[in-house]
């Protein structure tokens, strides 16, 4: 602890100097001296406080930790002792512990398979509102070179768990895919060598007319038949397709139900 010199202090022209007074000052002098951090192998106990920047292997600190190494890549490690013990790094807002303060986002490394040596990185934030300041919502994992989209256990390059949208994939446009199929129950009759169904896509959430591709399917016989790749009357919510025999023998509906003919459609809205 810091010194607490005898009074009178501070001394004035004319206080006396006293032996104690000496020997205080060689000592703290030499505890001050001991207790530097300079040397090879020094190491700091306890906290310790830094109110401007901290710069490693620079005297030009430009943020308030700076860390420059010629080594490449330069590194920065973060370690548990945790036998397979996890990682993370954090980032907050707003001061210190306000009302306020919460936690956007959180980086934490994995391991997947205990044991195993499998690892993997998290990428987590908090959610919406302020009761969920802290909370941690898994947005995206790697795992062996793969991508988990609210997908922890990705097994492809990109693992996606739920609806896509993106703005490149085809020609730089924006699109949307949604893929379905219509009921056996739904044909009905067009004419004495034909029958129809109306497909509904209404669940896709198309904003416009998409385009369709569609194939019959089915449990026998539909090989026979023709229309079943013909997309009528497209619509953002549906579309109709008309199926006859190739030979326009009679058909009904009651046929394409026993052999469960339905149509496997996809949508794509660019």
């Amino acid at each position: 602890m810091p010194l607490a010199p005898d009074l009178p202090f501070p001394k004035s022209p004319g206080d006396a100097i006293r032996s104690k007074d000496w020997n205080d000052l060689v000592i703290e002098t030499q505890r001050l001296d001991n207790a530097k951090v300079n040397r090879a192998g020094d190491a700091i106990t306890g906290p310790l406080t830094i109110a401007g920047a901290l710069a490693l292997g620079t005297t030009t600190a430009a943020a308030k930790l700076h860390v420059v190494d010629s080594n490449t890549p330069a590194a920065l490690r973060i370690q548990s002792t945790r036998s397979f013990g996890q990682a993370q790094l954090e980032f907050w807002s707003d001061p210190q512990g306000s009302a306020t303060e919460w936690r956007p986002g959180v980086i934490q490394s994995l391991d997947t398979n205990p044991g195993n040596f499998t690892g993997g990185l998290s990428f987590l934030t908090n959610g919406t509102g302020a009761a969920n300041r802290t909370a941690l919502v898994e947005a995206m994992r790697i795992v062996n070179g793969n991508v988990g989209i609210s997908n922890p256990a990705p097994t492809v390059r990109l693992d996606v768990a739920g609806a896509i949208r993106s703005q490149n994939l085809f020609g730089y446009r924006s699109f949307k895919i949604e893929v379905g199929q219509s009921s056996p129950t739904d044909w009905k009759v067009y004419n004495l060598n034909g029958i129809y169904v109306d497909v509904n896509t209404s669940a896709a959430g198309f904003s416009e007319i998409p385009r369709y591709i569609t194939a019959l399917h089915g449990t026998g016989s539909h090989w026979a038949t023709t229309g079943g790749s013909s997309v009528y009357s497209p619509m953002p919510t549906g579309f109709r397709i008309y199926i006859q025999w190739a030979d326009r023998s009679p058909l009904a509906p009651a046929f394409a139900q026993a052999n469960g003919w339905y149509i496997q459609w996809i949508g794509i809205q660019s």
